[in-house]
């Protein structure tokens, strides 16, 4: 509680591991709890080495892993190689026996990321234990990026995950490959695309997005500007959800080839509710279908209250 690691404004103030959480690392059995701690350059793997790394300023490997208040600013993870598992969760990696990652606020003071990178999967966050939840909500991310693959502030590898009342604006990923995209969000439970299996079990995975906004994201080499959801067994509600793509067109360039706001393989459903705003804006495609929204032709797309979808 209250630890400041690193100091603001200094890039050489930062904690260092060469290889999982260049601040904490942490493998309770129970609980580990981070409280209005700070973040500061926290930085884990070399840039020059191709190690296995994790977390650049926070790893948990077991137990339930809580974040509140917490700010993380310029924390990256890096390798060399583009091998699984690798160089993932700019600022936060969830891994192994954890059974549970919540970020949120701690009375009145919300969490932030700030321009955090990550060389493969979710340049601030990154969860990659199946079959267990994310909630993530009272939180911030701001210019978080990922390089190779996707996910520019979140990668959610689980089947359940809940987002409610949080912020992306210029989060954005540079992958090329179009199966793993995403701005801001990318969902990669692991499985097979096609059958939906996890481990030959058939899993269903839910994604749910509620009161939260995103701002001139983009996956301008891939699929989905602000959220990509890759696989078929999935079903994304998104719930008084605003995505403003601020037309990147104009720039030269497009939020996203295909889904210029949101793509997905599973059932998708945008929905509006009580006083909420759904909206999505001045996004764009560059090559392929759907400069709003691209969902895959045998799966469902549906619309509920007063959605609102203009100057894509």
């Amino acid at each position: 509680t209250n630890v400041t690691f690193g100091k603001e404004d200094d890039s050489i103030s930062g904690c260092f591991a060469g290889l999982e959480g260049g601040s904490v690392y942490s493998n309770a059995s129970s609980t580990t709890t981070l409280t209005e701690c700070n973040f500061y350059y926290s930085v884990a793997g070399y840039t020059n080495k191709g190690y296995d790394t994790h977390g650049g300023a926070v790893f948990c490997n077991a137990g339930a892993f809580t974040i509140l208040g917490c700010a993380f600013d310029h924390c990256s993870v890096y390798t060399t190689t583009d091998q699984i598992g690798h160089g993932n969760g700019g600022a936060v990696n969830a891994h192994g026996e954890v059974t549970s990652l919540t970020i949120g606020a701690n009375n009145n003071k919300r969490s932030s990321f700030t321009d955090c990178f990550a060389h493969r999967f979710g340049g601030a966050v990154h969860y990659e234990k199946d079959g267990e939840t994310v909630s993530i909500s009272g939180t911030d991310f701001q210019d978080c990026h990922s390089e190779i693959r996707g996910g520019g502030a979140i990668c959610a590898d689980s089947f359940s995950t809940t987002i409610n009342d949080c912020t992306f604006k210029g989060c954005y990923t540079e992958t090329t490959r179009t199966t793993q995209g995403g701005g801001a969000i990318n969902a990669n439970p692991d499985g097979d695309s096609d059958t939906g299996k996890y481990n030959d079990v058939v899993t269903a995975v839910t994604f749910n997005v509620s009161n939260s906004t995103f701002e001139d994201c983009h996956a301008s080499n891939s699929y989905g500007g602000a959220m990509h959801f890759r696989y078929s067994n999935t079903t994304a509600t998104l719930e008084n959800v605003s995505i403003d793509g601020h037309k990147m067109l104009a720039a030269g360039t497009a939020n996203a080839k295909s889904g210029g706001a949101v793509y997905s393989n599973g059932n998708l459903t945008i929905t509006q509710s009580g006083d909420g705003k759904s909206e999505i804006k001045n996004c764009s495609a560059s090559e392929a279908n759907g400069g709003a929204v691209n969902v895959a032709s045998d799966k469902t797309m549906t619309f509920e209250g007063d959605v609102v979808i203009w100057g894509n």
